[in-house]
Order: C-alpha cells, then sequence, then structure tokens
C-alpha cells in the first residue's frame, strides 16, 4: 500500500471522526431539548394546573356560601380566601406565559380586584337586610371569572400537547441522527477496506511485467 493510499485512508478516517463527533454533539443537543421540553411542561404547565384548580376552588367557595345565603362567610372567612388567591395569582404572573395567557390572567386579576371591591360595598350584617341585586352582580361576576378559568386552562392543555410534540420531533431526530450515524461508520469501514485491499502503483508494474 502506497504513503498517498495511506494518507487518503487517514483523512477518510479523520472526516469520519469529525462527522460523527458532529452528529454526536446534535444528538446531545436534541436530548436537551427533550428534556427543557419535558421540565417546562411540568414547572410551567402542571404546576399552574394546580394554581387553576386551586383558584377555581376559592370561587366555588363564595358561589357555595352565596347559594345558601351563608352570609357570615364573607364576615369570617372570605377576607383569608381572598388573600390566599391573590397570592396565587401573583405566584401565576411569574410562571412562563403565553400572550394570550398573560392577557387572560391579566384581566382575571383585574376582575377578581372588582370582585373583592363590590364583596367589601355589600354589607352581610345580619341587622340589615341584603342587597340582592348586589348578590346578582357578584354572582355574573363569578361566571365572568371561571370563564377566564376556563380560557387559562384550555391553555395549559394545548401548551402541554405543544410541549410534547417538540419532545417527539427531538426524540425522532435522535432516532434519525443515530441511523445517519450508523451508515457512515459502515461506508467508512467499506472505503477503507477498499482502499487497503487496491495495489499500489508498484505493485501494479509488477503485475503488469509479469
Amino acid at each position: 500500500m502506497s504513503w498517498a493510499s495511506k494518507g487518503l485512508c487517514i483523512v477518510v478516517f479523520l472526516t469520519s471522526l469529525a462527522l460523527v463527533y458532529a452528529m454526536g454533539e446534535t444528538n446531545l443537543n436534541s436530548f436537551n431539548n427533550v428534556k427543557d421540553s419535558i421540565e417546562e411542561i411540568y414547572e410551567d404547565r402542571l404546576v399552574v394546573n394546580g394554581m387553576i384548580y386551586e383558584l377555581a376552588g376559592f370561587l366555588h367557595e363564595k358561589e357555595v356560601a352565596l347559594a345558601a345565603q351563608n352570609y357570615t362567610f364573607f364576615t369570617s372567612e372570605n377576607e383569608k380566601v381572598n388573600k390566599q388567591a391573590f397570592a396565587i395569582i401573583n405566584a401565576f404572573k411569574k410562571t412562563y406565559l403565553t400572550d394570550f395567557e398573560a392577557f387572560t390572567l391579566n384581566h382575571f386579576e383585574t376582575s377578581f380586584n372588582e370582585l373583592v371591591t363590590l364583596e367589601k360595598e355589600i354589607s352581610f350584617s345580619k341587622e340589615q337586610s341584603i342587597d340582592t341585586a348586589a348578590i346578582a352582580t357578584l354572582l355574573l361576576e363569578l361566571k365572568a371569572l371561571n370563564s377566564d378559568l376556563d380560557k387559562l386552562s384550555d391553555i395549559q392543555l394545548a401548551e402541554g400537547k405543544n410541549k410534547l410534540a417538540i419532545s417527539k420531533n427531538a426524540t425522532e431526530a435522535m432516532e434519525t441522527y443515530r441511523s445517519l450515524e450508523k451508515y457512515f461508520l459502515i461506508i467508512t469501514a467499506v472505503l477503507i477496506f477498499i482502499i487497503i485491499l487496491l495495489p499500489s502503483s508498484k505493485e501494479k508494474d509488477e503485475f503488469v511485467s509479469e
């Protein structure tokens, strides 16, 4: 085997190693995309779903109290419920939000502030008659707030599906690159094998002279 052939083998071998290394790096990036996507699904979607569930529970408590005419709830428990709700809203705002999600959450927060203001304006004292029109307005506000929570919940579902699709695509890309790596290694091995078996020019001359 001539020096030129040996040099060609070395070049082919080093090129193959470079390609395998590059594909390995791509595989690593794809894996990191999957990992980041799964973490984001948990941190920014599943956790937020829990927040939405808690906020819906607070609204339900108010609705049940109004339906049962349990107005002592608003003089004893309601303030605590509102503080907890505001804490959850603030935590919600610190998570990753899409534009529509941020808009919906801001609308919910504004409406909740209006609800709290209205609650303070209504006298829930047993000594005074309850303003039925104000109670009806409260119920309408609660219905609107629940509608916002439904929208936020739908967003979590849509974004969760989107992140799962990203994970699936990244996984498929990893499988594709793995297959390409195998093909490159096989082709490289075949080329090197052929080059090694090829007779040198000196050997060819000797064969012809014979």
